[in-house]
């Protein structure tokens, strides 16, 4: 349960960080100039992907509790169901329950390899290419002000 418990933490903070970066990348667009086009276009794709991740990760469509029966669930539908299962228990997990935990976790640490090689490559290059064009970076290191360094959010 404590695995569980802790991978759907995982997995709530990796939305978190998809949201922050999402709307940082919003706000760059809107800074942009139109001879910056192709930077605009850079930030939506990146944005289109950390949809794509988020999708999977949780359901981004569900607007009302009804709407559990209208869209697939995500993985954090799927980690919070096996919780529920194991908590109830009187006993240890079945291998059923096992191996199904084990097939979501892989699942869940598959998205959250996916954000994090994202992060890593499309976020640092989209960085040093708003940098190259006098635009404020995205959080992912820290910012100069004034004459001492602050932390950006990460």
């Amino acid at each position: 349960m404590q695995k569980l418990i802790g991978k759907l933490s995982a997995l709530n903070r990796r939305v978190n960080r998809i949201r922050l970066l999402k709307r940082q990348l919003g706000d760059v667009q809107k800074r942009l100039d139109d001879g910056e086009k192709s930077l605009g276009d850079c930030a939506q794709a990146l944005v289109t992907q950390l949809e794509a991740i988020e999708g999977v990760l949780i359901d981004i469509k569900r607007e009302t509790s009804r709407d559990l029966e209208r869209n697939p669930p995500g993985l954090d539908d799927k980690l919070i169901d096996l919780v529920n299962v194991v908590a109830i228990a009187d006993a240890a997990p079945t291998l059923q329950v096992r191996q199904v935990s084990d097939e979501i976790v892989s699942k869940v640490d598959g998205e959250i390899k996916k954000l994090d090689e994202l992060v890593r490559d499309a976020v640092s290059a989209l960085n040093a290419a708003l940098k190259n064009a006098g635009v404020e970076l995205l959080g992912t290191g820290k910012a100069q002000v004034g004459c001492e360094e602050t932390p950006t959010v990460q």
